[in-house]
């Protein structure tokens, strides 16, 4: 009884999601992890060694895009067009 309101039946519904992250870990964030920790490795190279440090970079940003392009494929698999495909 609820006060002078009257008597309530509750109903619900209980539904439990599960999400394997050992995937995700290995296979998108430890070696993106990893290559932002080689890029840290860039500051210890003398600035006048310019090409090897620009080659070190350049490497390190196309592998990350590759990454996410990979990412963007195997995750995106939905029928309409999503925001981050437009752009």
């Amino acid at each position: 009884m609820y006060g002078e309101i009257g008597n309530f039946s509750i109903t619900g519904i209980e539904i439990k999601f599960v999400r394997h992250k050992g995937k995700y870990l290995y296979v998108y964030y430890l070696p993106s992890g990893l290559f932002v920790v080689v890029s840290w490795v860039s500051f210890l190279v003398p600035p006048e060694i310019i090409p090897g440090r620009m080659a070190m970079l350049i490497t390190l940003f196309l592998v990350l895009t590759n990454i996410f392009n990979v990412s963007i494929i195997y995750l995106s698999k939905s029928l309409y067009i999503s925001y981050i495909a437009r752009a």
